[in-house]
């Protein structure tokens, strides 16, 4: 989150936003001190007053909002993990010590030596000790590396004096995580965790210095404002003579003697640098996948500075086009790329800063973020975003002229009608940028997924048509896929997809694969294993090849091209193995990436689970047998060590199992014969 470039970024689009957001204008009014004004003359926009009165009080209130900063003591973990790694190797050294001392008759170490003398920073018992020992070196192996990943993760997540215990009592709950009892007896695990868990100490200290000098910052960027210029406010009115009053609101509104002034552009940055913070913030906390890619980042602040300085630098006189038109466009391609809460906080971060001190432009910017948010529908086709923009534009007017009339008894029908306006040209370019956006961003949208779900799509029919075995299988991983994605908080619409498309590569040779023939008519019968072995490690790049053909989006060819990952056809390496047992096991290997995101973990395990239980349906077998083969296949998997580029952790696969084997289970269970 706090990479040096994202927060010298972060600092550039603040400050030019800060400072284009004083109001510029083309079009000045000629009025002087003294004259007789000929028109009615009324605020364009809301703006302030310094009032040096108000100074103390807005820093004790900035002081009070500053919360303490902490900084991460890596040593803690370091020694803790050190310490583990340290005792469980001197265990093995200890084994092997103990099988030297059975094997050779020169005196060796008694086996009390050799434990009184091993490394115990948990002050374990013999009896405990004696545990352990009795573990296989592989065994003690794997526990230091499952037990070294999970104290990793929960001091990356930072421990503070306040939530210590709290974190002790989750790391002793592992023991009640079925899938180490896969490893290791349940005696074994629970020894380790409370152990374990007694050696975590806090590592998020209270950085006083920082905290301190933060506050200074803080107060240091503290500008005094008293007094508030409301939008649509009558400064000066038909037949009065303007007074020094006058004048100098409309100096500072802009709108006569117009110099730039770079004390309110200064005063605005802290007011830039906590909405832009916190949106930044908000992003590596709740989008992270978005903000972590350099042109996602890119994309959206600059978009955000670019809404800022449209609206300020071009005059208002046109509809008020300048207005609205870049706030609603931003806003309608937000929703339809990052979705509903995304929409609800760049709206109100956009209202705040568009137009500083304007309620009225806030309030018409939190509420467009909260009517798409509710109006927007994931699987909506383009043309519902020109309907949504329509009734955007309605609501918005018919607010408008309620609320003004409210507060003015006066209706502004002309804001009305560029509301209106504005919001269908926002759609308009909305539905024409997305496609320039999703390739310019190596993004999907769920409006592009909902278009490729579309049965009658040319490969999907060609599938459904020419490897109906094929199809079959796409369609159920796909809800094998989704089901996973939606335990565990993954994508579930993209998996879905892309699961349609994973193997349309097999349409080069569609009787070549076990779907599309019959036990008595397998042409692989009369090849050579190897000559096999090519025509299905080829499937996954003919994919690729025939989905790029079809602009199908880059983000469902990187699920397609890891589905296989690089695990290796060992059938028909066992059967070459048969003719010539010197056979390179390589030759059988799929040459294509692992999975490195959990949505290409989960198509994976979805792919190759669905195949093994359609396999295991035709066979006699009950239900419970049915759905410990299921679970077997997956730990293969993970075992295998295909998954060890993606991010899924063993609570993921646990869930990701259940999801698997209830679903089969079920959808199997009138070809299982019970017992």
């Amino acid at each position: 989150m706090f990479k040096l470039r994202y927060i010298s970024l972060l600092l550039f689009f603040v400050f030019v936003s800060a400072f284009v957001s004083q109001p510029t204008s083309m079009f000045e009014e000629e009025i002087s001190l003294g004259e007789v004004s000929d028109k009615t003359i009324f605020a364009p926009r809301s703006v302030t007053y310094v009032d040096k009165e108000a100074t103390e009080q807005l820093k004790q209130e900035k002081l009070s909002s500053i919360k303490d900063i902490y900084s991460m003591d890596e040593t803690v973990s370091e020694t803790i993990i050190q310490d583990f790694d340290q005792f469980i190797k001197e265990l093995i050294l200890a084994k092997e010590n103990l099988a030297k001392s059975n094997s050779e008759e020169e005196k060796k170490p008694s086996k009390n030596e050799i434990i009184s003398n091993l490394h115990n920073p948990y002050n374990l018992s013999e009896e405990e000790v004696n545990k352990f020992l009795s573990l296989t070196i592989g065994e003690l192996e794997k526990m230091n590396d499952i037990f070294q990943k999970e104290l990793e993760l929960i001091f990356e997540s930072g421990i503070t004096e306040g939530n210590v215990e709290s974190v002790r009592k989750n790391f002793q709950e592992l023991k009640n995580n079925t899938n180490f009892y896969l490893f290791f007896s349940k005696e074994i695990i629970e020894t380790l965790s409370h152990h374990l868990s007694n050696q975590i100490t806090p590592n998020f200290i209270l950085d006083e210095e920082a905290t301190n000098k933060k506050k200074l910052d803080e107060l240091a960027s503290v500008g005094d404002v008293v007094i508030e210029i409301k939008k649509r406010e009558a400064i000066v009115n038909i037949g009065d003579r303007v007074n020094e009053i006058q004048i100098k609101k409309l100096e500072e509104l802009g709108i006569i003697n117009q110099s730039y002034n770079y004390e309110e552009a200064f005063m605005q940055l802290p007011l830039f640098i906590l909405f832009f913070g916190l949106f930044y913030i908000y992003g590596f906390t709740f989008k992270k996948e978005a903000f972590s890619k350099m042109r996602t980042f890119l994309f959206i602040f600059s978009s955000m500075s670019v809404v800022i300085v449209l609206t300020n630098v071009i005059p208002e006189s046109f509809l008020n086009f300048s207005l609205f038109l870049p706030l609603l466009t931003i806003l309608m391609i937000f929703t339809v790329f990052w979705g509903r809460s995304f929409i609800i906080v760049a709206s109100i971060v956009l209202g705040a800063l568009v137009s500083p001190g304007d309620l009225d432009y806030l309030l018409v910017s939190v509420t467009s973020g909260f009517l798409l948010a509710v109006g927007f529908k994931p699987n909506s086709k383009r043309i519902n975003i020109l309907f949504s923009g329509v009734i955007l534009g309605i609501v918005l007017g018919l607010s408008e002229l309620g609320i003004s009339y409210a507060l003015s008894a006066a209706i502004h029908i002309d804001t009305s009608i560029s509301l209106l306006a504005c919001s269908f040209i926002a759609a308009v370019l909305t539905v024409g940028l997305i496609p320039l956006v999703e390739n310019s961003l190596g993004l999907v949208t769920s409006v592009r997924l909902y278009e490729l779900s579309d049965p009658n799509h040319k490969l999907l029919k060609n599938l459904m048509k020419h490897a109906l075995g094929t199809y079959t299988h796409s369609i159920m991983v796909g809800n094998l896929a989704e089901m996973a994605a939606e335990e565990i908080g993954a994508n579930g619409l993209l998996l879905k997809i892309g699961a349609y498309f994973h193997d349309v590569g097999k349409l080069k040779n569609p009787h070549y694969f076990i779907e599309n023939t019959t036990p008595d008519n397998n042409p692989h019968d009369l090849l050579d294993p190897y000559e096999s072995a090519q025509i299905i490690r080829r499937h996954p790049l003919d994919s690729i090849e025939m989905c790029r053909k079809y602009n199908l989006p880059e983000p469902i060819i990187r699920l397609i091209a890891s589905h296989h990952g690089d695990s290796y056809l060992n059938h028909f390496y066992e059967r070459a193995k048969e003719s010539n047992p010197e056979t390179n096991k390589e030759d059988f290997r799929y040459q294509t990436p692992t999975p490195s995101s959990k949505e290409e973990g989960i198509l994976l395990l979805a792919d190759s689970t669905e195949a093994y239980a359609r396999f295991l349906s035709s066979s006699d077998i009950d239900r419970d047998d049915f759905a410990r083969r299921i679970e077997s296949n997956i730990l293969e998997k993970v075992e295998e060590g295909i998954l060890r580029n993606c991010s899924l952790s063993l609570h993921d696969l646990d869930k990701i199992t259940k999801v698997f084997v209830n679903y089969l289970v079920n959808s199997n269970h009138e070809r299982i014969s019970y017992k």
